[in-house]
């Protein structure tokens, strides 16, 4: 008898295929700039892909995990928390299961009843079935190592005592309402319902396959491994009475249909079907999100699993029929949709390591709760040493600095050796240097060849090793903390080269203004409880810098939920609930309970909490918006707000992506900087786009507040650094091509320089700024230029957008930033920019770039950023030089800086907050090209007074 295992066949009324047609809708699409590809084998079998591209949609950024199925060394396995009733983050789940080497998250979930909407089978044995919605399919593997997806359209379990049999509705699902019969056994959590399930229920305790008892709304059962209930709700109950007694053997019985089924676990949609893409999805969710999907190739002999991420500032998601086109890209001949959004998650045991990663960029920021996964489990013996595997944290590392090392050993099959790091032998070629606790410090520059020497294997690694540094980087910038808050400093540094490298911060020394944070030594730090602000030093062989710091925010209420003057609004029309004041609050008196009932459609969702008088005003320009939320039954929905300002424009901004906490919480949201004061919040809400969610839920809330962080304005002690000076350099004067470059020249701006005086923009003021401007063939604005005085200017004038030119074999271009990001204000100005730097790689002929740019280069995009330092880096490697003038910043006089392998001129602009006066202190910047070369020097304007 095989009752408490549950490994009996399962009867199948019916299975439903979806028809193969094909969509209107690809993926293909999109414009595609940039690639970037990754392949690695982490396991015998199993090889864990990157796939990152730029598109003019944004970025898709995709990570794959390929099994083989036909390889013994591995198992699919549904991995899930301890009980079906709880979650637990994805890495959480898989360091339970020894020798994972990878998973992604599966099923979808009702955080309303903490149950999985789909089954589950776990080596054979019957674990949970559906929730009888037939949208719904799953991913299954036979025993014989066959994958396949179908749909679960029914099915017939049944319990009997030889004489006697009952159906049962669901095995381990908490849907005790109507009239239902449900198996719940230790898989679903430590003891039964009983009286906490709060409706009449009658249950039949049974254990070692015999009926040990029964109860109506007793104290719950203890449930384990020999031990399960069958529960009765409604009419059931008598059913079941009647149908066993005290003492009667029983079994679960279901047909041999799925006896020969191995592994299941339950999805969304079917995506693929027999190589085509759906034409209609059972489980439609819109928009582009986040993504977790798993396909089948054509011969069944690989298992594909992917996550692709989302909902990010950078990371745009992809809809359905783009995610069904990738899927096909990827060889996928069927597939399915898993549960995506903030619950995408991917989770890799890197090759040589025994930790695992998340290696995908979750969009809630971090790991949400979920309720299973799927599992890539190694079955291979534990081997012998077969490999070494040197890593280093950079590639180069500056003269006396240590540079940390790591040797990892390896079986056959990839999986992790344990190394005794006392019998490694290292030995470096090249440069001098000692081999320390702290890694390898050199003491000498110069290219090094790095070796490990154990047990008879050699591994190397090749790394620069730079000389005196010139200049310090500090990241982050500025610190605008709360009391308490934490973070971490990152420390490079830069030789008069361009190479870049990170320091240790203990190797600086730090000044803090009146212990306004607590520095660690490994640069992780925390604001302590005092408000206040200064300016941080950091000092680091003869290099300085200064970092502003303010510790402390203030808030002011803008809503305190105490009068009744608010209303609750549904959307759409089938989404009923309430708002309300309520005697619960975080401070003891009155909170706002929002009520709402997402279950009479599928349609995107909303819970409105309209305030009074059509919002209420933000004063001023807040930094975020605040508010304090109970979560307990908020299921994990969105928590937004609406604003709208003075030109009725209208935003959304978000709170929280996923209401995934217990007990009171205070949320933010930062604050639009485009909007038009004054501003109105109109309305907050919760919101849903998930077709599965659908759950009655309810919140409070309380105290909706602006948020002014401490601010920053101080002035700065100048920087102490190596470079050369700007006012030192000298233009060729001897031919070629010259130009003009100066920053933003923006109407609106004081031209007189008068203290609270008005804008001088008379003509007159014009005709002097053009006439100084004119002084070149060509005239570049490192930002936005007045219409006026661009129609003076008798010379051409490159403002904001891409531009190239190419003179005295140098390659001009500009480049445009929104928000300190190239995509948000163009993304086809990628295209044009690859494809100039890919020709100048390929052998154009320019032997130098010169980039003008209105931004100060302090991407917030970190993908584009690595991408640009990419480009520049290559060119460089091809004796390419970069030469940089930036506008974008609040500079009064043009300095010179260095970044990676480019040098930067941060030129001067004219902005309506400029303090200079432009008659007397206006600088250009005169550029000359000749013969690949880019010289520059400062140009004053001397406008007449």
């Amino acid at each position: 008898m095989q009752n408490q295992t549950l490994r009996a066949g399962r009867k199948i009324a019916s299975i439903a295929l979806a028809l193969s047609l094909v969509t209107s809708s690809a993926f293909a699409d999109y414009q595609l700039y940039y690639q970037n590809k990754t392949t690695q084998s982490i396991s015998n079998g199993v090889q864990y892909e990157t796939l990152l591209r730029l598109t003019d949609g944004g970025w898709v950024n995709v990570n794959v995990l390929r099994v083989d199925l036909k390889n013994s060394t591995h198992k699919i396995k549904p991995i899930y928390p301890g009980s079906l009733s709880a979650k637990a983050s994805l890495s959480e789940i898989s360091k339970s299961y020894q020798n994972l080497i990878g998973s992604v998250n599966a099923d979808f979930f009702d955080p309303a009843t903490s149950s999985t909407l789909g089954p589950i089978i776990d080596e054979g044995a019957l674990i949970t079935t559906p929730n009888g919605d037939t949208r719904f399919a799953a991913l299954n593997i036979t025993d014989y190592g066959v994958p396949f997806i179908d749909y679960w359209n029914g099915y017939e379990i049944s319990l009997s005592n030889g004489t006697n049999s009952v159906s049962l509705d669901y095995i381990n699902k908490p849907y005790l309402n109507y009239d239902r019969i449900i198996l719940f056994d230790s898989k679903w959590a430590a003891t039964s319902f009983g009286k906490t399930a709060n409706v009449p229920i009658l249950e039949m305790y049974v254990e070692n396959g015999i009926v040990r008892g029964f109860q109506e709304n007793g104290n719950p059962y203890p449930l384990n491994g020999n031990a399960f209930v069958v529960a009765a709700v409604g009419s059931k109950i008598e059913e079941l009475r009647k149908s066993f007694r005290v003492g009667d053997s029983v079994e679960v019985d279901y047909s041999d249909a799925l006896k020969s089924v191995d592994f299941t676990i339950g999805g969304g949609s079917v995506m693929v079907k027999d190589g085509k893409p759906v034409s209609t999805y059972t489980l439609n969710i819109a928009g582009q999100n986040p993504r977790t999907a798993a396909g089948i190739t054509k011969d069944k002999s690989q298992l594909i699993l992917l996550t692709v991420d989302g909902r990010t500032n950078n990371l745009r998601g992809l809809n359905q029929p783009e995610l069904s086109q990738l899927l096909i890209e990827l060889g996928a001949y069927d597939a399915i949709n898993l549960d995506g959004g903030g619950s995408t998650t991917m989770v890799v045991r890197p090759v040589g390591s025994t930790a695992l990663e998340v290696v995908n960029t979750p969009s809630d920021g971090s790991q949400r709760r979920v309720h299973n996964g799927i599992g890539i489990i190694s079955t291979a013996p534990g081997g012998t040493l077969e490999d070494i595997i040197l890593d280093v944290d950079q590639n180069g590392v500056f003269i006396n600095t240590p540079l940390e090392l790591s040797l990892k050993g390896i079986d056959a099959n990839r999986s992790p050796v344990e190394i005794d790091p006392a019998q490694i032998v290292w030995t470096v070629s090249g440069v001098n240097g000692s081999f320390t606790e702290a890694g390898f410090i050199p003491t000498t520059t110069g290219k090094a060849t790095l070796m490990a020497n154990y047990n008879g294997m050699s591994a190397t690694k090749v790394i620069e090793v730079y000389g005196e540094a010139v200049d310090l980087i500090v990241k982050p910038a500025t610190l605008q903390l709360k009391m308490g808050e934490s973070g971490a400093f990152r420390l490079y540094a830069i030789d008069a080269s361009g190479h870049q490298a990170e320091l240790p911060t203990q190797f600086a020394t730090w000044s803090i203004p009146d212990q306004l944070i607590t520095l660690n030594t490994d640069g992780t730090f925390t604001a302590n409880s005092s408000a206040g602000k200064g300016v941080l030093s950091v000092e680091y062989n003869g290099l300085k810098k200064h970092l502003p710091i303010a510790v402390g925010e203030f808030h002011r209420v803008l809503f305190d939920f105490e009068q009744p003057s608010a209303t609750f609004l549904g959307y759409p029309q089938e989404v009923s609930g309430s708002f309300v004041p309520l005697k619960f609050s975080l401070n003891g008196s009155m909170g706002g309970r929002l009520i709402f009932d997402f279950t009479k459609t599928e349609a995107t969702r909303a819970a409105y909490v309209m305030l009074p008088e059509t919002g209420v005003t933000i004063p001023e320009t807040p930094d975020k918006l605040g508010l304090w939320v109970f979560g307990n039954y908020g299921y994990e929905h969105m928590l937004k707000a609406k604003l709208v300002d003075a030109d009725g424009k209208a935003m959304n901004i978000q709170f929280a992506p996923s209401i995934n906490w217990e007990g009171w919480k205070f949320v933010e949201a930062a604050y639009p900087t485009d909007l038009k004061p004054p501003v109105k919040v109109e309305r907050i809400y919760v919101a849903e786009d998930n077709p599965a969610r659908k759950d009655r839920g309810v919140i409070v809330m309380d105290h909706l507040v602006a948020i002014e962080k401490n601010t920053l304005d101080m002035d700065l002690p100048k920087d102490v650094d190596k470079l050369p000076k700007l006012e030192s350099q000298k233009m060729n004067t001897d031919g070629g091509t010259t130009l003009l470059v100066y920053g933003g020249f923006q109407a609106g701006s004081k031209l007189n320089g008068t203290e609270g005086s008005t804008t001088d923009t008379t003509y007159l003021n014009y005709v002097n700024a053009a006439t100084q401007l004119n002084r070149s063939s060509k005239t570049y604005f490192a930002g936005p230029v007045d219409t006026m005085l661009a129609n003076l200017m008798g010379t051409e004038v490159i403002a904001s957008g891409y531009s190239e030119f190419i003179s005295d074999q140098v390659a001009v271009v500009t480049l445009n930033f929104k928000n300190n990001a190239i995509i948000k204000a163009d993304a086809s100005q990628w295209q044009a920019f690859l494809a100039r730097t890919n020709a100048m790689l390929a052998g154009s002929g320019e032997k130098s770039l010169m980039i003008v740019t209105n931004s100060t280069l302090n991407f917030s995009d970190k993908l584009e950023e690595a991408l640009f330092y990419e480009k520049l880096e290559q060119l460089y490697n091809k004796g390419i030089r970069t030469t940089i003038f930036s506008g974008g910043g609040a500079v009064k006089d043009p300095d010179l800086r260095l970044t990676r392998y480019a040098t930067v001129v941060d030129v001067q602009s004219l902005t309506a907050s400029s303090t200079f006066d432009l008659k007397t202190e206006g600088k250009a910047i005169a550029v000359n090209l000749k013969d690949g070369n880019i010289t520059y020097q400062i140009r004053p304007l001397q406008l007449k007074k």
